[in-house]
């Protein structure tokens, strides 16, 4: 969803998608019922196709829809990123406090 046109490529996208079709499936199958894992191979082959793909990367009709999916993923994300940041403070001071046991 970059900002500049030229870097939305539909084509490298839609590999991106196939191959974490690949690779979440594997993680899935075992969880799921076959019926749904039907149905995520077919989101993923409707979002992962690339004319799909080169009608919402490059219309300008879709903006408001793309920045919107762009937002809340950010907002999605930032949940974890806070978390990693939390752990890493954590793994900091209890290295400082076991550096101060110590000495």
């Amino acid at each position: 969803l970059e900002a500049d046109r030229s870097k939305r490529n539909p084509a490298e996208l839609a590999r991106a998608m196939a191959e974490s079709h690949d690779a979440a499936m594997p993680l899935l199958k075992p969880n799921v019922r076959e019926h749904n894992w039907v149905r995520l191979t077919r989101v993923f082959d409707f979002y992962g196709n690339e004319e799909f793909l080169a009608a919402f990367l490059l219309d300008e009709a879709y903006t408001d829809m793309r920045n919107s999916i762009l937002i809340n993923f950010q907002i999605l994300l930032k949940r974890y990123e806070l978390e990693g940041q939390i752990a890493e403070t954590k793994n900091f001071l209890r290295g400082q406090a076991l550096e101060r046991r110590g000495a």
